[in-house]
């Protein structure tokens, strides 16, 4: 009895790891997209900023158009996102963990 006590719960151990490192992998995939997103969006605007003729690139509001509180929610995102992958991204990158 103890030992099948045992086992599942080891195997309960074993699906909350799996469950949370598929969770940190999603959370990994969107810090990325919105980091790629955040940086394009700035390269865009400096390039429009260069450009001149006031050019106004930013996709973001573009996108979302004049709702500056959605804009201002995607920016925070963005930071966050930036954030998180300076801090976990050498511990998920395949490249970094291995040097």
């Amino acid at each position: 009895m103890h030992t099948e006590r045992f086992i599942l719960e080891v195997r309960g151990g074993r699906a909350a790891l799996h469950n949370f490192t598929i969770l940190m992998k999603i959370l990994h995939i969107i810090g990325f997209i919105l980091l790629v997103v955040g940086g394009l969006n700035w390269g865009l605007v400096g390039l429009g900023w260069v450009v001149g003729n006031g050019a106004d690139w930013n996709v973001v509001h573009m996108i979302l158009g004049s709702s500056s509180m959605l804009e201002g929610i995607v920016y925070i995102l963005v930071g966050l996102s930036a954030i998180w992958l300076l801090v976990t991204h050498k511990k998920d990158c395949r490249t970094c963990s291995a040097m």
